[in-house]
């Protein structure tokens, strides 16, 4: 990891025209040398983060994984763009009726557990989320483990109906949260019930990448001078 880190940060940054013409490369299957490919791989990164590539940067987005995670969040949270919230709103109801692709099948997870609501594209950050409330989340992990699994390309765990908050932080890591333990209830008879909740704080900062995205829609890779 810290040879990869230090080599992308080691290569010079590159503009559009040669950013294009490396893509262009490795479609026609030209093998590109190594640090064409570390140039290609830096140049993606600014492209989707949006600014200069970092050593925290770099780790954090984890060979590509959580560009992909927030992508899949991007399409889960709220747009209040002008045009952008209206041509959603017919895919999101298309959405619910008929959950086929991966936001639409994390969506109607995350709702049965009741941390999202698909209507208005949000998270329930203050809900707490306790084993036993989730059992028509487990039960619908059951029934629709099919559908699941081929369109998330992710295994339900044969002890959902025991260990459901496992399996629910297996489907929030898709999209870059996690729900920990927050706290222990104590009931009547003198047990104790495990108490989570999403983080706030990751929450955030799956946020502040979607806005900085949204805010600056642009290519950032400067134009040859010319």
């Amino acid at each position: 990891m810290e040879k990869r880190v230090a080599e992308i940060l080691a290569v010079p940054s590159i503009d559009r025209e040669r950013h294009q013409e490396l893509v262009e490369k490795k479609d026609k299957n030209v093998e590109l040398s190594r640090q064409e490919k570390l140039q290609l791989e830096k140049s993606w990164m600014e492209l989707f983060y949006r600014e200069p590539v970092s050593r925290d940067l770099i780790v954090s987005d984890d060979e590509g994984r959580l560009r992909e995670r927030i992508r899949l969040f991007d399409e889960m949270l709220v747009d209040k763009r002008k045009g952008v919230r209206e041509s959603r709103a017919s895919l999101r109801e298309n959405w619910i009726k008929h959950p086929i692709n991966n936001v639409a099948v994390i969506g109607m997870l995350l709702e049965i557990a009741g941390v999202y609501r698909r209507k208005d594209e949000t998270f329930e950050l203050s809900n707490v989320i306790r084993s036993k409330a989730l059992a028509p989340f487990a039960a619908t992990c059951k029934t629709r483990k099919a559908l699941i699994e081929r369109v998330l390309d992710i295994e339900i765990r044969r002890d959902v109906s025991t260990k459901p908050v496992t399996q629910l932080n297996g489907f929030l890591k898709l999209i870059g949260l996690k729900a920990p333990k927050v706290g222990t209830l104590k009931q009547t008879d003198g047990t104790t019930v495990n108490e989570y909740r999403i983080d706030e704080a990751g929450y955030q900062w799956m946020v502040h990448f979607v806005e900085v995205r949204r805010r600056k829609p642009d290519n950032p890779l400067k134009r040859k001078k010319v």
